[in-house]
């Protein structure tokens, strides 16, 4: 946690010193998921709290690059349609995790809550101009793109040992946000995040690791389910915190809110 929260906070400190009079800071609140073995493509399914505190650098009326560190909560588990994507023998599942007089988890059994820290750095391309300087009150929406690079942590079982993992994560979305005034902007965001990893899933079988893509063991693994990603959208809060000060033709400076 104290990794992550330095590697915002030095990614705030590289932006240029005029960033002063063009920095948002703000909130985002919503709901995760989790996309992979135990949820191949269902949208929204078995959505979770969300959150994050984001801090948006606008460069331009079109260009803006925002630094964000949130908790995504995830869950997933197996059911009928679930093991329908695989082509072994239902029957299998009786016998594959017998280990002596220990029964561990059948697939159908299996399901999991994980937390993901996420640290990431996006780059935001608006359809519209937005707040700009000689136009504010005609430039107040616009629809906008974003992707970036992001740092996650999660926890994960191997065996009965739990342990916290580190991996990189490739986030993109969509969104679209509305100026309310000089000081409030207002938005909403869906981003989706490519990790690295297949093993967001945390479960624990007692005496070894379960792979979900391989569920019942037998050393085949399906190659579109070979990577997990988690899935949030929210509404976002931001507030302007530092007025833009606009140089007049004649060379002089004119102070006040834009």
């Amino acid at each position: 946690m104290r990794y992550l929260l330095s590697t915002v906070m030095l990614v705030v400190a590289m932006l240029p010193s005029a960033a002063q009079d063009r920095l948002e800071f703000g909130v985002m609140a919503g709901g995760s998921y989790y996309l992979g073995e135990m949820n191949p493509s269902q949208q929204f399914k078995k959505t979770r709290p969300a959150g994050a505190f984001l801090a948006r650098y606008v460069y331009s009326d079109r260009i803006a690059f925002k630094a964000v560190i949130g908790y995504y909560s995830i869950a997933g588990s197996y059911d009928d349609s679930n093991l329908d994507n695989y082509s072994y023998p239902h029957d299998k599942a009786d016998h594959a995790f017998q280990d002596g007089e220990t029964q561990l988890l059948r697939p159908a059994d299996t399901e999991f809550k994980n937390g993901i820290i996420d640290a990431s750095i996006y780059c935001e391309f608006n359809f519209l101009s937005f707040d700009h300087i000689f136009h504010k009150d005609k430039t107040r929406f616009t629809p906008y793109l974003c992707a970036g690079l992001g740092y996650a942590a999660y926890s994960h079982y191997v065996c009965k040992d739990k342990k916290h993992q580190f991996i990189l994560s490739l986030p993109f979305g969509f969104g679209a946000k509305y100026k309310l005034n000089n000081l409030v902007r207002i938005g909403a965001e869906w981003t989706f995040h490519k990790t690295f990893t297949d093993q967001l899933e945390n479960i624990q079988n007692y005496n070894e690791t379960f792979y979900p893509s391989d569920p019942y063991k037998n050393g085949v693994h399906k190659p579109t389910h070979n990577n997990d990603w988690f899935v949030s959208a929210g509404l976002t809060l931001t507030f302007s915190l530092w007025p833009r000060s606009l140089v007049c033709r004649d060379g002089f400076k004119e102070g006040g809110r834009l």
